[in-house]
């Protein structure tokens, strides 16, 4: 039997009280098989509502294992992860927006591969909320696409980007990132390809989520990602593999790989690709601006509402 791994899950919070309190059951029930949770460190930001008082609870009840760092301001996301990224314990880390839920095996499936020393990092799959309106329609043909090359590059054995909130790191491999960085995820990828380490696709550790239910809140949203990878890719010299960065001819084999399984999706991904013009558009005027107007980011409030995760599990399996 391999050696299991010692992992801390790190995660940084503003504002969910809502959900807070499902995802660390969620996790304190999870299976770890061969590994052992170390701790769960939430680092709460500027927070307003109950998040901390439910975190505290949490910590009273599971000590030593729930650990709660509260910032009376919010400075950002990057600020919150270094204090994470200076304090866990563990072999490894695992990473996990506060308002996304993984599925019960999911930590297990990323921790599995991180026994071989080559792989420096592992990153889930995001599954977006199956809702009836056309914005919930519009978030799972760009979520599916953001899988589907995931899924392309890890079939060519190819450079991975390490994609979606749901990650395992190496401990080492960065200890700090730049405050200014908006994408965590894509700047920690990046970090392992220069140190020679290989990162994975795992296709089955899902992490649900709402995504956003208006245009508003979607071109936000997606303007701020956008935005985060030009930056990383002008930071690092290396442009982290998503779909927006990839070839035209890796464009090309994704794209027509999932319209012939997804076809009935077709007029949501002339929508999309519509949105995504727009959104693109937008995020190369912000990269000409010499401040980082997404550092501190306005909350998409759609993708707050508390989700029934029982349910969005069952009706995304």
């Amino acid at each position: 039997m391999q050696q299991g791994i010692r992992a801390s899950v790190g995660i940084c919070a503003y504002n969910e009280g809502r959900n807070i309190g499902g995802l660390l059951e969620t996790l304190l029930s999870q299976k770890y098989g061969n590994h052992e949770l170390a701790e769960i460190i939430i680092v709460a930001s500027g927070c307003t509502d109950t998040t901390v008082s439910v975190v505290e609870s949490f910590s009273l009840e599971h000590k030593g294992m729930v650990k709660l760092i509260v910032e009376p301001t919010r400075n950002g996301k990057a600020p919150a992860l270094n204090r994470i990224l200076g304090t866990y314990r563990g072999d490894v880390l695992v990473h996990l927006d506060a308002d996304h839920t993984p599925s019960g095996r999911a930590i297990r499936l990323l921790l599995d591969p991180l026994t071989e020393r080559s792989v420096g990092a592992v990153s889930g799959c995001q599954i977006p909320y199956r809702g009836r309106f056309f914005m919930d329609k519009v978030c799972a043909v760009i979520w599916e696409l953001h899988n589907e090359t995931q899924l392309h590059f890890s079939q060519l054995n190819a450079e991975q980007h390490l994609g979606g909130v749901l990650f395992a790191i190496r401990k080492g491999i960065c200890d700090q990132i730049p405050e200014d960085i908006v994408n965590d995820d894509a700047f920690l990828g990046v970090q392992c390809r220069l140190k020679g380490y290989r990162v994975l696709f795992e296709s089955r550790a899902h992490a649900f989520f709402q995504g956003p239910r208006t245009i508003t809140d979607y071109v936000a949203q997606r303007r701020r990602v956008v935005y985060g990878h030009l930056r990383v890719k002008k930071q690092t010299g290396v442009a982290p593999k998503v779909l927006e960065m990839s070839s035209w001819r890796d464009k090309a084999f994704i794209i027509s790989g999932w319209v012939r399984k997804r076809w009935r999706l077709l007029p949501y991904f002339i929508a999309a690709c519509f949105l995504e013009l727009w959104v693109n558009s937008l995020a190369r005027v912000d990269s000409l601006r010499k401040d980082n107007p997404h550092k501190i980011w306005k909350i998409a409030l759609s993708t707050k509402n508390h989700m029934n995760v029982k349910g969005i599990q069952e009706e995304s399996r």
